[in-house]
C-alpha cells in the first residue's frame, strides 16, 4: 500500500531545491513578470527554499509554480500538484492535484505518471480504477522507472486491471530486479522456485534470493534460508540456513522464527539449546504459527527447554488444535479444563486481565478493525461491517469504543469490539478523528472546521461551533470539558466547557498540524508538517521544538510529560525522555529505504506505558516495542492493508 502525502512533501522539496540560489533575485523576478515560465518556475524555487535575501514563503512560491503552470511547464505542472496534493501553501485539495498531475503526465513527466497510478490505485483525487492504474504505471514503467516496472508485475501476477499474466509478471519483475528493487528480485526468486511464468530453475531462485535477502528483505531472507537448508540451488549447509533463518527471524518472519526453533531443537547448523528452540518456539506461536504452537505445547509437557507445566501445554495445544493441527487435537482431549488456568472467581478477575496484557484496536483501510487482548501477541479481525476508511479509533473503557472515517462513518461498541454498529453523523464529511473523555461524552472532527459532539455515548451527534473553516486533523481531551483540535494552517483550537464555545489559540499560513496529545491538562504537543509545538499553559503559549526529522510528523504520544514519541514519513520515530527539550530518532526494524515510496509512513503511536509501545503504518505493519522504542519488531503484517490509528485500553 502505498503513502502519497509524505511521498509528495519529500519530492516536491527535491525538485526545489534543484534551483541555483545565486541567480539575481531582481532580474530574475523581471523575466517572471514577463511571462517567462522557466523564470517563473525558477523563483518559485527561490521562495519555496529560501535564500541568503530570500526568506521562504511558500504562498509566494505556489503563486509563481501556479503561473508556470498555467503555461504548460512540465516540472511546474509537476511541483503544483505536489503543493496541491501536500497543502504546502495552498489548501490542500486532492482533486486539484490530481489534474495537474494528469497534465504533467501527458506531457511525459516520468514521475507524474507513476504518482497518477498510485491515486488511481488508491482511488484519491480520481475514481479508483485498477485499469488506469496499469495504464499510467505502464507508460512509466516504459520510460525505465524502476517501481513502476515492479508494480506493474505485481498487477499481472494479481490480475489487476490488466490480464492475469504469470509471464508478463515474471517480465516486469525481471526488469524491475536488474534496477535493484529488492522486493521485484524476491518475486522474481520465487517465479523461478515455483517455475512460475519462467522455467523452474533453483540456481535462479536462490541468486534473486540471495540478491534480495542482501537488501533485507525479510521473505527472501526466509526463503534463502530454507534453500540453504534443503540443498535446493546451493549447497546444503545448515550453519548458511540457521543464519539467514535468523535474520528473517529478527525481522518478525513467523516461518523463520519456527524453523529456527527446530534448528536449536536439532542443533542443525547452529549449537543444540533446548532454551533457544522454546524462546523461538514462543515468538512464532505469538504472532499465530499453528506448529509453534503445537511444539511449544510439547515443550510444557515434557519440560524441554521450559519447566514442565501441563496448564500451559494445554493452552498452547488447544490453539494448535484450534487452528488444526495433527497431533494437538489428541493432546487436548485430556488438556485440564480452561477455569482452573484462567479463573473467573471475584478478587481474581483483574489479576486474569492484567495477566493477558492490555487490549488494543487498529483500524484503517476497507474497514479494517484489528484487536488484541495480550498486548499484541496476537491481532485477530472485527467485523466493522463496512468497507470505508476508518482514520481514528477512541475506547473510553475496554468495552466501549468508537472508529470514525470516510462518509461520516461513525461505529460503535459495547463489548470490546465483538460487534460494532454504526450511529448516525449527520454529515458525509470524512471524519478524521475521534476522542472521549468519558463514555458518554466525545468529540469527532473533519475539514471545514466540523466539529462533532455526543453527550449520551454516541446515541445522537451535533454540530459544535469551530469558528474555523479550516481542516481539522486531530482531537484531545484531558478532562470532559477540556480539550484541543488542530488542523491545517497550524490552527489550535481549545475550549473549556466541553466544546460549547472553541477558541483560537494559534494560526499560521499554511502548514498543517496532524496531532495533538496532552501528558497533563497544562503539558502538550503538537506535531505536523516540520513542527513540534509544545505547550506548559494548557495552550495560552505554544513554542516550536527542535525537530531532526524532514517532513510530515503524524502522530504524537506521552506516556509520562518527559517521555513521548512521534512519528511520520521516512520511517520516522522520534523519542524525548525530557518533556521534548530533546528529540532523538529511534530506529525501527526496516531497513532505511533510498526512495520514499519503499519507506514506511507511520500513521499513529500509542503508548501503554513508558516501556510498551506500537506504531502501525500505510503499508499494514504493527510495530511494538518492550523496551521504550529502542528496539522495534513487527507483531502484525498484511502488505495488502493500511493502517491510520491505534489505540490501547488498559484493563480496569
Amino acid at each position: 500500500m502505498f503513502s502519497l502525502k509524505a511521498f509528495g512533501i519529500l519530492i516536491l522539496g527535491i525538485v526545489l531545491i534543484s534551483t541555483s540560489q545565486a541567480q539575481d533575485l531582481e532580474a530574475l523576478h523581471g523575466k517572471a513578470v514577463q511571462g517567462d515560465a522557466g523564470a517563473q518556475y525558477d523563483l518559485a524555487m527561490l521562495y519555496f527554499n529560501g535564500a541568503s535575501n530570500v526568506r521562504p514563503n511558500y504562498v509566494q512560491a505556489f503563486t509563481w509554480i501556479k503561473l508556470a503552470a498555467s503555461r504548460g511547464y512540465t516540472k511546474a505542472q509537476y511541483s503544483l500538484a505536489m503543493m496541491y496534493y501536500t497543502g504546502a501553501g495552498v489548501v490542500e485539495n486532492k482533486e486539484e492535484a490530481a489534474k495537474s498531475f494528469r497534465l504533467a503526465a501527458d506531457g511525459g513527466d516520468v514521475e507524474a505518471q507513476f504518482v497518477l497510478g498510485m491515486l488511481y490505485h488508491l482511488g484519491e483525487g480520481v475514481p479508483k480504477s485498477s485499469e488506469e492504474a496499469a495504464n499510467w504505471y505502464r507508460k512509466a514503467a516504459d520510460q525505465g522507472r524502476a517501481r513502476a516496472e515492479f508494480v506493474l508485475g505485481m498487477l499481472y501476477h494479481r490480475g489487476e486491471g490488466v490480464p492475469k499474466s504469470s509471464e508478463e509478471a515474471a517480465r516486469w519483475y525481471r526488469m524491475a530486479a536488474d534496477q535493484g528493487v529488492a522486493e521485484a528480485q524476491c518475486n522474481l526468486g520465487v517465479a523461478y522456485a515455483i517455475g512460475e511464468g519462467v522455467p523452474k530453475n533453483p540456481e535462479e531462485a536462490a541468486k534473486w534470493y540471495r540478491m534480495a535477502a542482501d537488501q533485507g528483505v525479510a521473505g527472501a531472507q526466509y526463503d534463502l534460508g530454507v534453500a540453504y537448508a534443503t540443498g535446493e540451488g546451493v549447497p546444503k549447509r545448515p550453519e548458511e540456513a540457521a543464519k539467514w533463518y535468523h535474520m528473517a527471524a529478527d525481522h518478525g518472519v513467523a516461518d523463520a522464527q519456527y524453523d529456527l526453533g527446530v534448528a536449536y531443537a536439532k542443533g542443525e547448523g547452529i549449537p543444540r539449546s533446548l532454551e533457544e528452540a522454546a524462546r523461538w518456539y514462543r515468538v512464532a506461536a505469538d504472532q499465530g504459527h499453528v506448529d509453534a504452537q503445537y511444539s511449544l505445547g510439547r515443550a510444557y509437557a515434557i519440560g524441554e527447554g521450559v519447566p514442565k507445566r501441563p496448564e500451559e501445554a494445554a493452552k498452547w495445544y488447544r490453539m494448535a488444535a484450534g487452528r488444526g493441527t495433527l497431533g494437538a487435537e489428541s493432546s487436548a482431549v485430556t488438556a485440564p479444563p480452561r477455569d482452573t488456568f484462567s479463573s473467573n472467581t471475584p478478587g481474581t478477575q483483574s489479576i486474569a486481565a492484567v495477566s493477558r496484557g492490555t487490549s488494543g484496536w487498529a483500524v484503517g483501510w476497507h474497514g479494517v478493525i484489528l484487536h488484541t487482548d495480550n498486548g499484541g501477541n496476537s491481532w485477530t479481525p472485527q467485523s466493522s461491517g463496512t468497507k470505508q476508511k476508518l482514520y481514528s479509533v477512541a475506547f473510553a473503557t475496554p468495552q466501549s469504543g468508537w472508529a470514525v472515517g470516510s462518509d461520516g462513518i461513525i461505529l460503535h461498541t459495547d463489548n470490546g469490539g465483538n460487534s460494532w454498529t454504526p450511529q448516525s453523523s449527520g454529515t458525509k464529511q470524512e471524519l478524521s478523528s475521534v476522542a472521549f473523555a468519558t463514555p458518554q461524552s466525545g468529540w469527532a472532527v473533519g475539514p471545514g472546521g466540523i466539529i462533532l459532539h455526543t453527550d449520551n455515548g454516541g446515541n445522537s451527534w451535533t454540530p459544535q461551533n469551530s469558528g474555523t473553516s479550516e481542516y481539522l486533523n486531530s482531537v484531545t481531551f484531558v478532562t470532559p470539558q477540556s480539550g484541543w483540535a488542530v488542523g491545517s494552517k497550524q490552527t489550535i483550537l481549545h475550549t473549556e466547557d466541553s466544546g460549547d464555545s472553541w477558541k483560537p489559540q494559534r494560526r499560521g499560513e499554511f502548514e498543517s498540524l496532524s496531532s495533538v496529545a496532552f501528558a497533563t491538562p497544562q503539558s502538550g504537543w503538537a506535531v505536523g508538517f516540520g513542527y513540534i509545538l509544545h505547550t506548559e499553559d494548557a495552550g495560552g503559549t505554544w513554542t516550536p521544538q527542535r525537530n531532526p526529522a524532514s517532513g510530515l510528523l503524524y502522530s504524537v504520544a506521552f506516556a509520562t510529560p518527559q517521555s513521548g514519541w512521534a512519528v511520520g514519513g521516512w520511517n520516522t520515530i522520534l523519542h524525548t525522555d525530557d518533556g521534548g527539550h530533546s528529540w532523538v530518532p529511534q530506529r525501527s526494524s526496516f531497513k532505511k529505504p533510498e526512495i520514499y515510496e519503499d519507506s514506511h509512513t507511520f500513521k499513529s503511536v500509542a503508548f501503554a506505558t513508558p516501556q510498551s509501545g506500537w506504531a502501525v503504518d500505510d503499508k499494514g505493519t504493527i510495530l511494538h516495542t518492550v523496551d521504550g522504542g529502542r528496539n522495534w519488531k513487527p507483531q502484525y503484517s498484511d502488505a495488502s492493508g493500511c493502517f491510520y490509528s491505534i489505540v490501547f485500553a488498559a484493563p480496569r
